[in-house]
């Protein structure tokens, strides 16, 4: 071999795939990590459907049995039925008015989505 026919040592190429192999790790721990996060996005997104489905039930109640009808309550939801919901009622300083909060659950690892809405009587002036 002469001095002008020079290659890439085996330590060289070594080292080379050792740089481009960390690389790829790092890249997948990346992907792993924003795949995780779309996950989680899509599941707040399902609970809040679902704390949108359990207001419209509520002001479905007050619209025709009034505000004396609505009680604290929980159940699942029918669209997912892996999400929990539990309401609570909630006198305000306003009598004809009441706090709702929606509390949504769907595993024992992610906190809840809480939702808090006010409804009053129909009729009532604003």
């Amino acid at each position: 071999m002469t001095k002008q026919e020079r290659g890439f040592t085996l330590l060289e190429v070594l080292i080379a795939v050792f740089v481009v192999g960390c690389s790829f790790v790092a890249l997948l721990g990346l992907h792993v990590r924003g795949v995780s996060m779309v996950v989680r996005d899509q599941n707040m997104t399902r609970a809040t459907l679902v704390a949108r489905e359990v207001i419209s039930t509520i002001e479905y109640t007050v619209a025709t049995r009034g505000l004396q009808a609505l009680s604290n309550n929980e159940g699942a939801s029918e669209s997912y039925p892996e999400f929990r919901y539990q309401v609570e009622v909630n006198p305000t300083e306003i009598e004809e008015v009441r706090m709702i909060i929606v509390h949504i659950a769907w595993d024992d690892t992610s906190p809840p989505v809480q939702v808090i809405y006010y409804v009053r009587e129909q009729g009532t002036p604003s």
